[in-house]
């Protein structure tokens, strides 16, 4: 199997040193990516992400591992979005019954 930092290094159009400096683009990238406005993740959550910033070049990992991780991410991404999306939709039916109730020409 190939391995990523191979791939990088050895095949990619403009080869990059797999190092700590390409650990923190990446993980610049990938957070600047699923998370352009600094909406969808918590506090928390960025903080348990910040652990990566600097060991990405230190996983050594394989295409099919970096898919399975990707794949774990996306189902977890799905779950956050629809948990987000059903408090959307509760505070916007609040509102709607609210400004209903309010309305003074009931």
């Amino acid at each position: 199997m190939l391995k990523i930092n191979a791939l990088i290094q050895e095949l990619h159009y403009k080869p990059k040193a797999v190092d700590d400096s390409l650990s923190v683009d990446v993980y610049t990238v990938f957070l600047k990516e699923l998370d352009e406005d600094n909406k969808l993740f918590t506090e928390t959550e960025i903080t348990t992400l910040m652990k990566h910033q600097y060991k990405i070049d230190d996983y050594n990992c394989t295409v099919k591992q970096v898919n399975l991780e990707i794949d774990s991410y996306n189902k977890y991404n799905t779950a956050n979005l629809q948990k987000k999306n059903k408090i959307i939709n509760t505070i916007n039916t609040i509102s709607e019954n609210f400004i209903s109730s309010n309305d003074p020409l009931d």
